[in-house]
């Protein structure tokens, strides 16, 4: 006899985890079917936002053939060390329709940087043609490749799932060279002959392991031009952040350059350093930090405390949006004289702002999310930044100091900060002139 399998998927747009009401409908749902089929294995799976998410998320399995011009060499611990032609790998990162696969660079850190210096000379040595003294591999680090599962055979190599981590310039370079050329080896059997005896190297490793593929991203990647902060973009919580921004019209570069390249409009692109650096002022009480060592905050303990995803996503946008408006601000009304002036305060400025908009001296990140936006006008803001101003001045005098930037990048300013405001809380009183209900 068969055996017989009942299973049953709910699924539900709640974050929650299932309550005690739900688990016992389980239990019921679970006798009801097993009554009435006695032999048969139930299977109840209550499906929430966050499997929805991930569901979503789930690449599509694929396997892509990858012609070798040689037999791999194949280490002792595995992996794979291929030669292959600049044809043949043209032809593995391209589909049917001679259209870049997008899909296997998603786990790469860094979009396409564009005609930088390196991709210049990327592009002069495949320019030299098949013809020239110095095959490609020999000026070229080559390109680095995971996948779920290698089936080698012979001068064929089966990858499922593939990821190209490390080398995207190099392929993207690639990619536009050949795409030029097809295009000429319709008037030119020459073209359409190139790439085939120069070589690219190529790195093959299989792993199923998430963790040995991040530690792979991370160090393959792991050069003085690649950022703290692009080194962690394939981050669950960094696509979050990517996703909730895109439903409110704005674009979170986790992978540098990404939406520069799809020529979004820049007004509408925010970087990762430019949202930590708002959550360091803001959530963190940070903002000395956030002017004058705002790399930090996307590096070791600060980059867990400033991307945590205890911290709801609304948080994230609404501190993004307190330091925007004090940009504008200040660079509207000419309250600051010079860019640099503005940089000095402007952080300082959205911390305070951002506390007696809530009357607490330290706002809580669920607090932050829920807060009213529409406080911060010009009213509001010149009041909090005469307040700020007196404060920094206060600082000044402690350290013996009237050098804004001096103040701005050291912690006495932010303790000033701290110190007042936390007197208005111990106290229960706030500055009425600066209430919200006094605008």
């Amino acid at each position: 006899m068969p055996e017989l399998v009942v299973s049953v998927r709910y699924a539900t747009k709640a974050a929650d985890p299932p309550n005690d009401k739900v688990k016992a409908k389980v239990g019921r749902l679970r006798t009801v079917i097993g009554n009435e089929f006695p032999n048969a294995t139930v299977d109840v799976d209550l499906v929430g936002a966050a499997a929805l998410n991930a569901l979503a998320r789930e690449r599509k399995s694929s396997t892509l053939t990858l012609r070798l011009s040689e037999s791999p060499m194949s280490p002792e611990k595995g992996g794979l060390i291929c030669l292959v032609s600049l044809s043949d790998y043209f032809d593995f990162i391209t589909d049917e329709e001679r259209r870049l696969r997008d899909a296997i660079f998603e786990e790469n850190v860094r979009d396409y940087e564009g005609y930088t210096v390196v991709n210049r000379g990327i592009s002069d040595s495949l320019r030299q043609g098949d013809a020239a003294n110095a095959d490609f591999w020999w000026l070229n680090n080559g390109v680095t490749v995971i996948g779920k599962r290698l089936q080698p055979s012979g001068k064929r190599l089966d990858i499922e799932d593939p990821q190209i981590v490390n080398g995207l310039q190099t392929s993207r370079t690639i990619y536009q060279y050949f795409h030029n050329l097809t295009r000429q080896s319709k008037a030119s059997s020459a073209a359409a002959q190139e790439g085939k005896v120069r070589q690219l190297l190529v790195r093959v490793i299989e792993t199923q392991d998430d963790t040995v593929a991040s530690q792979i991203i991370k160090a393959t990647n792991s050069q003085n031009l690649v950022s703290a902060a692009n080194l962690r973009s394939a981050e669950p919580f960094q696509r979050d952040i990517e996703e909730y921004f895109q439903r409110h019209n704005l674009y979170y570069e986790r992978k540098k350059n990404h939406y520069k390249n799809l020529g979004k409009p820049r007004a509408d692109i925010v970087e990762v350093l430019e949202l930590a650096q708002a959550v360091g002022s803001i959530l963190l009480q940070q903002p000395n930090t956030a002017r004058g060592m705002p790399s930090s905050l996307v590096r070791g303990k600060l980059y867990e405390r400033v991307f945590s995803d205890k911290t709801p996503l609304d948080a994230y946008y609404n501190c993004l949006q307190v330091v925007r408006m004090v940009d504008s601000y200040l660079s509207r009304l000419g309250v600051a004289s010079g860019r640099h002036d503005r940089s000095n305060i402007r952080f300082h400025l959205a911390r305070a702002a951002a506390a007696f908009a809530l009357t607490s001296s330290r706002p809580r990140a669920q607090a932050l999310a829920k807060i009213d936006l529409s406080v911060f006008d010009d009213t509001f803001l010149k009041k909090v930044q005469d307040w700020v101003i007196t404060a920094r001045e206060a600082a000044a005098k402690a350290v013996g100091t009237s050098d804004t930037s001096v103040l701005a990048k050291s912690v006495e300013w932010a303790n000033e900060i701290n110190r007042r405001l936390s007197r208005y809380t111990d106290k229960g009183r706030w500055p009425k002139q600066i209430s919200v209900s006094s605008k």
